[in-house]
């Protein structure tokens, strides 16, 4: 029956037409739920698994940086090494505090996702997996504790996207540095 076909002054026409609408809302609300879920996994998986390349991308270049002094140190002595250590000094910083921030990223997502998974668990009953549909009249200390949280879990995923593009920002500036300084040192080595 569709919707230009419907007597709405017939009580029988109303009620066979509000069924069926509860009965394709009921069929698709669990698709739309797993849908919605699946979308959230997919979005925290990247999320995570960016925050963890950013760890793994200033490790690395640090351990770079490292393997390069080392290998400075045994093929030319205290004079190269001395020259580029300045420099590979500021890289390494930049690379700590890039990992150090994808690190604390790490962190803050956690404690992001865990605030909303708490608001969550507020509005929805787990035993009968239904949604727990609040008072008309809420009780203002709930009101207060549900704002709290989500102030706080925004708060945190906030803070953990500017540490995730800072720890983005640290490894460019170290990148930078070092390919200049290496670029001085084969020009360097070079005109000897």
């Amino acid at each position: 029956m569709t919707d230009n076909k419907i007597d709405w002054s017939n009580p029988d026409h109303v009620r066979h037409y509000s069924e069926h609408a509860i009965r394709v809302w009921s069929a698709k609300a669990p698709a739309d739920a797993t849908l919605g879920a699946a979308h959230l996994a997919g979005l925290l998986s990247f999320a995570a698994l960016a925050i963890n390349a950013a760890i793994i991308l200033n490790g690395a270049a640090a351990t770079a940086v490292i393997a390069l002094l080392g290998t400075l140190w045994g093929a030319s002595g205290p004079d190269a090494f001395s020259f580029i250590l300045p420099a590979a000094v500021e890289s390494l910083k930049a690379f700590g505090i890039g990992a150090a921030s994808a690190v604390a990223a790490s962190g803050l997502a956690y404690l992001s996702q865990a605030a909303f998974v708490d608001l969550l668990q507020r509005n929805i009953d787990f035993e009968t997996q239904k949604l727990n549909v609040p008072p008309a009249t809420p009780d203002a200390a709930a009101v207060a504790t549900r704002d709290r949280i989500k102030f706080w879990a925004e708060t945190f995923r906030f803070v953990a996207i500017l540490l995730f593009v800072i720890s983005l920002g640290a490894f460019i500036y170290g990148a930078k540095l070092g390919l200049d300084n290496l670029e001085s040192l084969v020009s360097i080595f070079s005109e000897v």
